[in-house]
């Protein structure tokens, strides 16, 4: 509350006419010495406002006059301050009214462009199951070959296994949205986790005839992080590495504990050595469904949701994805934790 004569008003919410300071203990000597000096406290709804001081040179100055003056106007005063911090909480509420009803109504476009995307995304595996299996359905009729209905039944599965990525994804998706942040943030090992995400992204690269790489230091042993989202932001990031990535190629990952500003952050870098990507199209790499080169994608193995799902558990779990690429020679994600969210 403060010290001094004004610091003894402001705790006891008394007003006080001191008419000899020099004799009050509480007295602190200010640059004029004063002789009098008339304390009053603004109160409004028991809660102190501020404090009415008033000094003078000469002793026995301050009347009751004076403290009944200052009294109404402490009490002006105090209602005055009232009114406009009223006025100030209800603009804050209307602003964050405001900004609720903009962020849901963002959402609800986001939701309906979503949903018009994988509805788009849907439709093509959708067609082909449904129009091949007719073909199957006449190839007596259609006099269809063996190796014919062969090609037909390997599309058709394709076309399931991509409606089934999709529709895992699309869960994804829901489930980051709905999230609680802290709901399943738990003790995760890095290592250990890291390599079960290489050794489920060799398969595919391997195919490639890829190279996955690992690199940085082992000492950081777990973070706090969800354990399935972790996993999927790191089988994601792979998983694109892949499917970008020249034939014959390295794709490297590297743990690195990083200190800028004071702030110590966890980076998993995954680096190709891929085409690529476009500075205009680096913007918006993590939209849904967004594919810089869409004759790059095929059938089986692009739903075009897996970086997206990647930032928003990244976001859940307080981290982040960053990206950077130059054309002809690759891409670098980069997870980056805080610190404050590792153990050793």
């Amino acid at each position: 509350m403060g010290q001094g004569i004004t610091g003894s008003v402001a705790s006891s919410f008394r007003p006080e006419i001191i008419a000899d300071v020099t004799q009050d203990a509480r007295y602190i000597t200010d640059i004029t010495p004063a002789g009098s000096e008339i304390c009053v406290p603004i109160v409004q709804n028991d809660k102190l406002i501020g404090v009415l001081d008033c000094e003078h040179i000469e002793k026995a100055v301050f009347t009751k006059e004076h403290l009944n003056l200052l009294t109404t106007v402490a009490s002006f005063a105090g209602t005055k301050v009232a009114e406009r911090r009223g006025v100030n909480k209800a603009a804050d509420l209307r602003v964050q009214r405001n900004k609720a009803l903009m962020e849901k109504q963002l959402a609800n476009e986001s939701q309906a462009a979503f949903f018009s995307a994988v509805s788009h995304e849907f439709r093509t595996p959708l067609n082909a199951v449904i129009g091949l299996s007719d073909c199957l359905a006449k190839a007596e009729d259609e006099a269809l070959t063996p190796a014919q209905i062969g090609a037909f039944s390997t599309h058709i599965h394709d076309a399931g296994e991509q409606l089934e990525t999709l529709v895992n994804n699309a869960l994804d998706i829901a489930a980051a949205h709905a999230h609680d942040p802290k709901a399943n943030t738990e003790l995760t090992e890095i290592t250990p986790s890291l390599e079960k995400c290489i050794e489920q992204a060799q398969t595919q690269a391997l195919q490639k005839k890829i190279t996955i790489q690992t690199q940085g230091s082992r000492l950081l042993k777990s973070i706090l992080f969800d354990p399935t989202h972790f996993k999927k932001i790191i089988q994601n990031l792979l998983d694109n590495a892949v499917k970008f990535s020249t034939d014959n190629s390295v794709i490297s990952v590297k743990t690195k504990v990083n200190t800028h500003h004071e702030k110590s952050i966890l980076t998993i870098s995954i680096s190709d050595e891929g085409k690529g990507i476009a500075p205009d199209a680096l913007k918006h790499i993590f939209d849904p469904f967004f594919a810089e080169d869409a004759g790059a994608r095929s059938p089986n193995d692009n739903t075009g949701l897996g970086l997206t799902i990647a930032k928003q558990f990244a976001k859940h779990n307080n981290a982040s994805i960053k990206v950077t690429s130059i054309l002809g020679k690759g891409s670098v994600f980069s997870l980056n934790i805080p610190l404050q969210q590792a153990l050793t």
